[in-house]
C-alpha cells in the first residue's frame, strides 16, 4: 500500500515517486543509498528534498504511521507489502538467470503467481449457512415448523473484480 492510498496528499511538491521513496526510507528495508539509487536519486537530491516542507511533513507522518500501534493489523499489512514488493526483483532474477536450474525457476514463478493473488485475490464463494429449524407454538393448536437447509453462496463467474 502506497502512502497515497493512506491519505497522504501528493499535490504540489510531492508525487507518487516521492511517496514511495518516503515509505522505503521509513521502512528501512534496504540501505538508504540502494533506495536512492532505485529512485534515480543521489544523496544531494535527498538533501534538497529534505528542505521541502511538504516532503518533511509527509516523512514525519509516514514515520508516525509506521511506528504506530493504533492499528497493528493495518501496519503489518503495509510492512509486509513493502517487504514483498522489495523482493520481487530478487524473484525475477532467479527466473531470468540462465544458469539457474529449472526447479528453482519454476518455484520462483509459482511464488510470483502467489504474490499476484495477494495483491489481486480471486473472488471466492461467500460463507455457507449452517441451516436451522424454527418451531412456533400457537397455543393449544399444532405448532408450525420451518426447516431451513444449508445454501451455498456463489459469486457468478461473469462478475469481474475491478
Amino acid at each position: 500500500m502506497l502512502p497515497m492510498e493512506l491519505g497522504f496528499d501528493a499535490s504540489g511538491a510531492l508525487n507518487a515517486s516521492d511517496a514511495r521513496l518516503i515509505w522505503e526510507l521509513v521502512a528501512n528495508i534496504s540501505p538508504p543509498l540502494d533506495i536512492l539509487k532505485r529512485h534515480g536519486l543521489t544523496p544531494a537530491d535527498l538533501a534538497a528534498k529534505q528542505k521541502d516542507k511538504m516532503f518533511v511533513a509527509a516523512f514525519k507522518e509516514a514515520k508516525t504511521a509506521w511506528a504506530s500501534d493504533l492499528n497493528v493489523q493495518q501496519r503489518i499489512k503495509i510492512k509486509a507489502g513493502l517487504l514483498l514488493e522489495d523482493s520481487l526483483m530478487d524473484i525475477l532474477m532467479i527466473i531470468k538467470t540462465p544458469e539457474m536450474n529449472a526447479a528453482n525457476k519454476l518455484e520462483a514463478t509459482k511464488q510470483l503467481g502467489q504474490l499476484s493473488q495477494t495483491i489481486n485475490p480471486k473472488p471466492t464463494a461467500g460463507p455457507e449457512g449452517q441451516g436451522f429449524k424454527l418451531t412456533i407454538n400457537l397455543g393449544d393448536t399444532k405448532g408450525v415448523t420451518i426447516d431451513g437447509h444449508t445454501v451455498t453462496n456463489t459469486i457468478p463467474a461473469t462478475l469481474d473484480a475491478e
